[in-house]
This record gives C-alpha cells, sequence and structure tokens, in this order.
C-alpha cells in the first residue's frame, strides 16, 4: 500500500507540474494508461506506460516484501537468543542460590570448628572406632588420621624421597610430615619444632597411644598450629603431620566442605560439581569433571577486582557450567563450579527455531498474497487519482478566481464610480421632461442599480482572495454566532423565518479572526435563508467535543441534490439565478485558513445541515 500510494503521490505533483504551464481545462487523466494528455491529444508518457506501471509497483513490492521477511527472521532471531539468555540466566540463578546455600552450611560447620561449642577436649584423643553421628571437630580429626595413614602408607613405595615427601606436604597443605623409627629416631622430613614433635612421637612408640592429637584448645581450633600422629603398624615407627595457623584452617574449612556437602540435597539438574582452592587445587569433585578451573574461561574474570558479578557461566556441550567463590570470613577462598544438564532447554530452543521457521515461511506466503492483492488494487488507487486530479484543479480554478478578483478589482471600481456618478449628475443636471421623461429615469436608475450590482461583485472576489489572510485573536464563538443572528434576524423574519440557538455548550474561546468567522457564519446562513424563501427554521448549536468546538447550521429548506453536494464549495457552481455563487466558497475559504473543516449532510424535501469544525 505505501508504495503505491507513493506512486499516486507522484502522479499528482506531476499533474499539478503541468498544470502551471498549461490552462485548467487541458488536462485530462486517461483511463487506461493514467497518461496524461493535453488538449491536442500528444501523451505524456510513452507505449510502455502501461507496462511500467504495473512492473514497478510489483517489484518494489517484492523487495519490500522480502526485506520484512528478512527483518522479522531477525528479529525472531534475536527473540531466540532472548529466550535462550533467559534459560540461562534462571540456570545461574539457580546455581548461585545452591552455591549460596552450600556456602551457608559449611559456614556453620566452619564456625562450629573456629568456635568450639561441641566436639573435642583436652591435647590427646584416641579416635573412637564408632564413626557415626561425628561431630564436625571428630569429622576433621578423622580426614587427618586418615591422611596420614594414606601417607604412611606411601612410604613403602618404590622410589620414597625427601623430594617426593616435600611434594606431598605442598600437596597435601601439611608443614611438615616426620617419619620416625622404632627407636625413635627420624627417617624423613624436618621441623623447626622437632623437639616438641620428636617428644610425642616416644609416646606413640611406647604404646599408650595409637594416635595423638593437637587440633583444639577448650572446644576451638588452634589458632597458632597443631599435629596429628600415628604409630605405624606393628610398632615400626611413628608419622607426625604438623600443620600451622594457614594449613590448619585449610583443613578445618575442607571438613566443612565435606560435610556439608554430604548432606546437601542437590537440584536433580546438577549432573557434576567441583570445589577448588584459591590456585585451582580441587578440593571435593565429582569424577571426570568436564570443566575445571583450568578450562574454565572467566576465571580471571572472577579473580580480577572492579564490581564484576559473583558468578559466571560458560556453556559445555550440552551442560552449563556455573562459578562462584565462596567468600567465608576467616576461611580460604574457594571456588565452586556446578554443572546443569540443558536438555529441556535445548528441547525449548529447538522447538522455538521450528516455529521461527514456520513463521517466516507465513511471512513469505503472505508477501505473495500482497503481491497478487496489490494488481486487484489498480483500478481503485486509479479513482483516488482522478478524484486528486479534480480536486487539484479545483483549487486550481478557486485560487485563480481569487487572484483574478484581486487584479481587477481596482481597475474595476473606478470606472464603476465614474458611471455612477455620471448617471446620477444626468438624472439632476440635464432632466429630460415630457413623454421621453419616464424612459429617461428607467435608464438612470437600471445604470445606477447594476453599478451598484458590480461593485458588490467586486467585493466578493475582493473577499475571496483575501479569505485566506486572518488577524488571529482569543475571541468567543458564541460571541460571533449571536452577533451573526442579531444582523440576520431582521430579514429572516421578513420572510416568516425563525432562527434560534438550539444548544451553547461551546464556551470556548478559540484562536480565530472574529470578522472572517462572521463573515462566513453570515453566508452559510444567508444562503439558508435563500433556500427556504417563506417560512421555515433555522437552528444553531454549540458544543465543545475533544479538543474542538463545533457549530452546527440545520436549516428546514428544500435540502441538496445528492450531484450537486461536490460542488456545492466550487466559486462557478450556483442553483440561485441571482448571484455568482461565491458564497459558500468564500465561507469554505475561511474555515480552511482556520484548519478547520467543513461537512455537509442533506436530503432533498428535508433540509440541510451545515457542520463546522474548529480547532481549539
Amino acid at each position: 500500500m505505501c508504495v503505491t500510494q507513493i506512486l499516486d503521490l507522484y502522479e499528482v505533483v506531476s499533474i499539478e507540474c503541468i498544470d502551471k504551464f498549461i490552462p485548467c481545462g487541458k488536462i485530462s487523466v486517461m483511463n487506461n494508461n493514467r497518461s496524461i494528455n493535453t488538449q491536442s491529444g500528444k501523451k505524456a508518457r510513452g507505449k510502455h506506460g502501461r507496462e511500467t506501471r504495473f512492473r514497478f509497483p510489483a517489484l518494489i513490492v517484492a523487495i519490500v516484501s522480502a526485506f520484512f521477511v528478512f527483518l522479522f527472521f531477525v528479529m525472531a532471531t534475536m527473540d531466540l537468543r532472548r529466550i535462550e539468555h533467559v534459560l540461562v540466566g534462571m540456570l545461574e540463578k539457580q546455581g548461585a542460590h545452591q552455591v549460596d546455600r552450600l556456602g551457608e552450611a559449611a559456614f556453620f560447620n566452619f564456625r562450629q570448628l573456629v568456635d568450639g561449642n561441641q566436639g573435642l577436649f583436652g591435647s590427646d584423643f584416641v579416635l573412637s572406632a564408632n564413626g557415626n553421628g561425628l561431630s564436625v571437630q571428630e569429622y576433621l580429626v578423622a580426614e587427618l588420621v586418615d591422611l596420614a595413614r594414606d601417607i604412611e602408607y606411601l612410604e613403602d613405595s618404590p622410589g620414597f624421597s625427601e623430594e617426593r615427601l616435600a611434594m606431598l606436604e605442598q600437596s597435601e597443605k601439611i608443614t611438615n610430615i616426620l617419619f620416625f623409627d622404632r627407636a625413635g629416631h627420624l627417617l624423613y622430613g624436618k621441623s623447626s619444632d622437632f623437639k616438641n614433635l620428636s617428644s610425642i612421637s616416644q609416646k606413640l612408640l611406647t604404646g599408650h597411644h595409637t594416635v595423638s592429637i593437637k587440633l583444639f584448645e577448650d572446644g576451638r581450633l588452634l589458632k597458632n598450629s597443631g599435629y596429628v600422629g600415628i604409630r605405624r603398624p606393628n610398632g615400626n615407627g611413628a608419622l607426625i603431620m604438623h600443620l600451622d595457623s594457614e594449613n590448619l584452617r585449610f583443613h578445618a574449612w575442607k571438613a566443612a566442605l565435606t560435610r556439608a556437602v554430604g548432606s546437601f540435597q542437590w537440584g536433580q539438574d546438577v549432573i557434576y560439581f567441583g570445589i577448588y582452592a584459591d590456585r585451582g587445587e580441587s578440593i571435593i569433585e565429582t569424577r571426570d569433571n568436564p570443566v575445571t578451573p583450568k578450562n574454565f574461561p572467566v576465571t580471571d574474570a572472577l579473580n580480577a577486582d572492579g564490581g564484576l558479578p559473583n558468578y559466571a557461566s560458560v556453556i559445555h556441550e550440552e551442560s552449563l557450567a556455573i562459578a562462584s567463590f565462596l567468600e567465608i570470613p576467616g576461611a580460604p577462598r574457594s571456588m565452586v563450579i556446578l554443572g546443569f544438564s540443558m536438555a529441556e532447554e535445548a528441547g525449548i530452543l529447538h522447538e522455538s527455531r521450528r516455529h521461527i521457521i514456520l513463521s517466516t515461511g507465513l511471512m513469505a506466503t503472505i508477501g505473495l498474497l500482497a503481491m497478487a492483492v496489490l494488481y486487484i488494487m489498480q483500478d481503485r488507487h486509479i479513482r483516488k487519482v482522478r478524484q486528486m486530479s479534480s480536486q487539484l484543479n479545483k483549487a486550481n480554478r478557486l485560487s485563480s478566481l481569487g487572484k483574478l478578483g484581486a487584479g481587477m478589482a481596482h481597475e474595476i471600481r473606478n470606472p464603476l464610480n465614474a458611471i455612477s456618478m455620471a448617471a446620477q449628475r444626468l438624472a439632476k443636471e440635464h432632466p429630460v421632461v415630457g413623454e421621453k421623461k419616464a424612459g429617461y429615469d428607467r435608464i438612470t436608475e437600471v445604470i445606477a442599480l447594476e453599478t451598484i450590482r458590480l461593485n458588490s461583485l467586486v467585493d466578493d472576489f475582493l473577499t475571496l482572495s483575501s479569505s485566506g489572510k486572518l488577524r488571529l485573536k482569543r475571541h468567543s464563538t458564541k460571541a460571533v454566532v449571536s452577533r451573526v443572528l442579531f444582523l440576520l434576524k431582521p430579514e429572516a423574519a421578513g420572510k416568516k423565518i425563525k432562527i434560534d440557538i438550539l444548544n451553547d455548550g461551546g464556551e470556548r474561546d478559540l484562536l480565530i479572526d472574529p470578522d472572517r468567522l462572521e463573515q462566513a457564519l453570515l453566508n452559510i446562513i444567508h444562503n439558508a435563508i435563500d433556500a427556504i424563501g417563506m417560512d421555515g427554521m433555522i437552528g444553531i448549536s454549540l458544543a465543545d467535543k475533544k479538543g474542538h468546538t463545533i457549530i452546527r447550521i440545520t436549516d428546514t429548506g428544500p435540502g441538496i441534490r445528492q450531484e450537486d453536494l461536490d460542488n456545492i464549495f466550487d466559486p462557478s457552481f450556483t442553483t440561485r439565478v441571482k448571484g455568482v455563487g461565491l458564497g459558500l466558497a468564500i465561507a469554505h475559504e475561511i474555515i480552511s485558513a482556520h484548519e478547520g473543516r467543513i461537512r455537509v449532510e442533506s436530503e432533498e424535501g428535508k433540509g440541510t445541515t451545515f457542520e463546522i469544525v474548529l480547532p481549539v
């Protein structure tokens, strides 16, 4: 539709441009090929005008349809990405929520170790064989004793050395690992606190204890350092693990995490998880985690400062990995990576892609149908161009008539005044007596009357030419209507016509030219008086509606024929015996100059209604 309107506008502009050089009435719009002919019959377009008219819109519509199909596809793809972003965002929030819950459980366990509201007391403790219902302190002890047993077995493995022992201390976060023989001599390891640790080994070797622990004081985790010692099987020596405050807190935090993970209720969508130290060392993880801190692309961003989000995500095959840090006061910084299955989300996205393909096909079909409908609508557009051309010709004629009246008015008025004065002087200074007096007086009277009539016509032409020049000011429309009624009521009373204001709801002051608006109303109502003739009624109503003031003038005259309704504002149209039909044309120009409009409703034998709509 937009393309066709542009073509129609192009043809109207072409007509307007030609009209500047060819007089009105010499232009006609042909029915078959829409070409513009002059009076001589020369075609303004070639013989291929019809082909151009049909091929050009079809090509434009095809391009526009393809553009809209492409635009729809792009927007649908953007919506698909938005849906994917929303689904990923939901999983991210779910993962962040689970990390927070896990952190809360781990923090609770860690505070139990640090604050010591229950658990082990004293410097030495023999581990109970019952592992059910362990407190978090007992859980930490069990973890460290198990670690000591595992390390003790490594001493018998081939290639065991001090270098391997040093690597073991670094990887397991142990300050010192000391191996003693049956006699209490140091076999492997070294420590600055060797004297105290050696005395502990003697207690283990004498057989008083199989396990010796110093991790807590008054139920609280030691702030400086602690140790765990075990006697080797068959009394073959002892092993002591010494932990400084940093490593002791690390193992306390690991025990708190392990205990929290063991009792945590994971969601059904979680397919793997891992908890890692700040440098990427594994604390707890499921087997064969596909995503770890080493291959997580946003690990550096999470480690950076500057207000970045406290979690990040990456899509790995059919899973979404979410990484977040646990920031627990007093505990080592740890990274949690959760892997969520995206099978359900993949199904939603697949269904959305299918809808996009179907919708795009539907849009393409609609575009093809639009091209077909274009050819059907051509005749209607041709009629619209004819109507626009006719309106343009009317406007040109009106403009030409107004300019003609303005140009000739001053030239005509002076001779008219001279003729009128000459006729009066002839009647006064050169009277005729006798039988020719009656004819002489009749001639001078006709000259005077016709001079007055010609002068009235000149005034009408001047009014038509200046109807668009307004002197706007705030004024009451009701006051203008009241003045018009005051002026016309005597004339109407003489013809037994009643004029009344039926409704005076228009109380607003409008930006109008009161004199011009008064003239327009005088012309319309005077025209109604002439149409009624004798015995009738004219009703006037004012109303304010939706930012407009509406003036309705209804008469009980004979009405206007339907074929004449389109011509009543034409300055060359009139049904009166006397007059040139400028009254309604002038009223139309004045209302248009006020950016208003006139609507006419009429039915033969029942009367006519003029509705004037003025903007507030």
